[in-house]
């Protein structure tokens, strides 16, 4: 999908009817490339969008973007100084991310969302999609030191980041 689309998708995820024209001024793009994108959010995001003359665009169902400052609000001390939360608004897979940045040196404790997950990886290699607002998909890069057995470090991390996505999700469904 296109960049134009998920900007244009920013425009229409308050739920209210936003005309081309405004949308086409607000990005510095062509009216008719904002059709093109609220096309493309319908077929490859299977989102509806209500298209109506004189009065323009709307999201059959509005939604709220994960937001880093509203999940670093909802942190304790210990885990925002432990953990760090980056966005994307699409990958492929958030854990093949953060293993290349893991090759290249990545950020102890980082947390990688993201709003729309192609390709992930479950388990067993098994490959599945998330769609746009439907679910909250994140991984974490940790690296572990030889002081704590791992599966005792696996039940502690699990709580930390899981809390305030789960937060945020619950502001975004509501």
């Amino acid at each position: 999908m296109s960049e134009h689309a998920f900007a244009v998708l920013r425009h229409l995820s308050d739920g209210r009817f936003h005309s081309g024209e405004d949308i086409a001024q607000a990005l510095g793009c062509s009216r008719t490339l904002v059709w093109q994108a609220v096309h493309a959010i319908e077929s490859e995001l299977g989102l509806t969008v209500f298209s109506v003359r004189g009065q323009g665009y709307k999201l059959a169902q509005p939604f709220s973007w994960l937001d880093v400052a509203a999940v670093r609000a909802g942190l304790d001390e210990a885990a925002a100084e432990t953990f760090t939360l980056a966005v994307a608004e699409r990958t492929d897979s958030t854990n093949s991310q953060l293993m290349a940045r893991a090759g290249n040196g990545g950020l102890h404790g980082l947390v990688l969302a993201c709003e729309l997950q192609t390709a992930g990886r479950g388990r067993l290699g098994r490959r599945w999609q998330a769609r746009l607002g439907a679910g909250l998909t994140f991984s974490l890069l940790w690296r572990f030191n030889r002081g704590m057995p791992s599966w005792q470090a696996c039940l502690w991390l699990w709580g930390w980041p899981w809390r305030a996505l789960c937060a945020a999700w619950a502001r975004r469904c509501s």
